[in-house]
């Protein structure tokens, strides 16, 4: 129970610092894109699409970290192939649907990590109540 109790602990530590992250990388979007050249300084949709990505993807990966403690590689390659598969489908709606190229990809990268995501949290919280019934046992 320490460790479910500690790993709630990360999360609501990270999770705000993480949405901080993001705001201030939003307000430097000129100058981060400007890193890839003056082509680059227009692309701003793109740019917050990805970001706004940010808080999720950390989130995601604390939850992914539970699955590598808890050992659940089995369940952890169907995610990295499900949630794989999900970026090339969304990726190849956006295309087709006439959605820029990066900002098409970044829609993708957004399905996976969600995907990602959802199969974590519902691994954690069968951990967690596995957990609890033997406690109470």
């Amino acid at each position: 129970n320490e460790y479910f109790r500690r790993f709630n602990q990360s999360v609501k530590l990270l999770l705000p610092i993480a949405f901080v992250g993001t705001v201030f990388l939003c307000l430097l979007n000129q100058p981060v894109l400007g890193l890839y050249g003056h082509d680059y300084l227009s692309d701003k949709s793109a740019y917050y699409i990805a970001m706004s990505a940010l808080p999720v993807f950390v989130l995601a990966n604390l939850y992914k970290i539970n699955m590598v403690v808890r050992e659940h590689q089995i369940l952890m390659v169907i995610v990295s192939v499900v949630s794989s598969a999900l970026l090339i489908i969304v990726l190849y709606l956006c295309l087709n649907n006439g959605i820029d190229a990066v900002q098409s990809y970044f829609w993708g990268q957004w399905a996976q990590i969600l995907c990602i995501l959802a199969f974590v949290m519902v691994r954690y919280k069968k951990d967690k109540n596995e957990l609890i019934r033997n406690i109470d046992q």
